[in-house]
């Protein structure tokens, strides 16, 4: 059951280290051992540093995305990366802050961008909204 909750790499290495055996305690920590270390911070960083609207849209079969879609990668993404990084990002101000920063380049968000709501899920909200309007 536990392993069904897992994404993609998470679940491969949980499927050839661990066993049924295993109290969820000891799994978390070895999950954690594994996966929280200073390479894939610093790998989270790079990513959340060059996301970009056009490169979440290509997918690996080169068919293209709608852009909801896209956008709501986009924002799942952000906020894995946010859950990552740790308090300094988990402040709903500099995440806002670096969400703006990101979407700037993206035209369908031009006019959100000129007065940016405060909160994040008020520009979610926004941004879907904007997508709708341009369609």
């Amino acid at each position: 059951m536990f392993d069904s909750t897992l994404a993609k790499y998470t679940k491969d290495y949980f499927f050839y280290n661990m066993n049924s055996q295993m109290t969820f305690v000891k799994i978390y920590r070895r999950l954690k051992n594994h996966f929280d270390t200073k390479v894939n911070y610093r790998q989270y960083l790079t990513d959340w540093n060059m996301i970009t609207f056009d490169n979440i849209g290509k997918s690996k079969d080169g068919e293209r995305k709608e852009p909801p879609e896209i956008l709501q990668m986009m924002l799942n993404k952000l906020q894995l990366y946010q859950r990552v990084f740790g308090p300094y990002y988990a402040n709903e101000t500099q995440f806002v802050s670096n969400t703006i920063c990101i979407c700037q380049r993206i035209n369908e968000f031009v006019f959100v961008l000129y007065r940016p709501p405060e909160r994040f899920e008020k520009l979610c909200s926004i941004f879907h909204l904007s997508l709708e309007i341009v369609r």
